[in-house]
């Protein structure tokens, strides 16, 4: 029998212990702490209990899923209670500010702080809105659908593509020029995902030539081959 070690009883070690079980893995769980639960856990201090988080729970089905493939109902399980609001905010002048499902009341406090804010941030939640919304079929179609339109825009806007450029190296911006990683960089913004945190996280320092440029922001410079570099239009 193959033997595995999870490190880490959260809820992301949890659920890869039991996948691993599930798939015949002899599995031992590692953790420092004294009980089981990461981020999902109490603080228990003088009578009181402190929950840790999570602050908030927005793909449930993720955890059906999961519950599902160890011959368990989620629902039968774990009783979840919507919060009004999710979390409130306390500042050091004294300004509250409370984050809930009414769209309506959170832009009404963002007016009261900060009235230019309010359309920027109904415009930003708006995408976000429609792209979350449903069960997870219908999300994950959803992103695929803001990088299939941002793909077509990329292939329609002809960009001349060029590989790489030396001067990158050694500290300059490289330019304007486009590649491959300026079209990953470009499809991760269209989906809504955070593309340097994708690399940290991956434990990648090295720069990128072409990376940090989104080809389809308004304000982008583009490239344009000159003769002595022949480019083509496809990265």
């Amino acid at each position: 029998m193959t033997r595995a070690v999870v490190i880490g009883a959260g809820l992301g070690g949890l659920a890869t212990a039991i996948h691993l079980r599930l798939a015949g893995c002899d599995v031992r769980v590692l953790e420092q702490r004294d009980e089981p639960g990461g981020k999902v856990r109490q603080l228990r201090e003088g009578g009181f209990g402190f929950d840790l988080g999570p602050t908030i729970l927005t793909m449930p089905f993720v955890f059906e899923e999961l519950f599902r493939a160890a011959g368990r109902s989620f629902a039968e399980s774990v009783a979840l209670e919507p919060l009004s609001p999710y979390y409130r905010a306390r500042f050091a002048d004294g300004t509250v500010f409370e984050l809930s499902d009414s769209m309506r009341r959170v832009l009404a406090q963002i007016r009261r702080m900060s009235p230019d804010d309010e359309p920027r941030y109904a415009a930003a939640a708006e995408p976000v809105a429609v792209m979350a919304s449903g069960s997870r079929d219908q999300i994950v179609n959803n992103l695929w659908a803001h990088a299939k339109r941002a793909a077509n825009e990329i292939n329609a806007g002809n960009f001349d593509y060029k590989g790489h450029d030396p001067a990158y190296e050694f500290g300059g911006s490289g330019g304007e020029i486009q590649n491959s990683n300026s079209v990953a960089y470009t499809l991760s913004r269209a989906m809504g995902l955070d593309p340097d945190k994708i690399v940290r996280d991956a434990g990648v320092e090295r720069r990128f030539s072409g990376w940090g440029r989104d080809v389809l922001d308004p304000n982008y410079r583009r490239y344009v081959a000159p003769p002595q570099f022949p480019a083509g239009n496809r990265p």
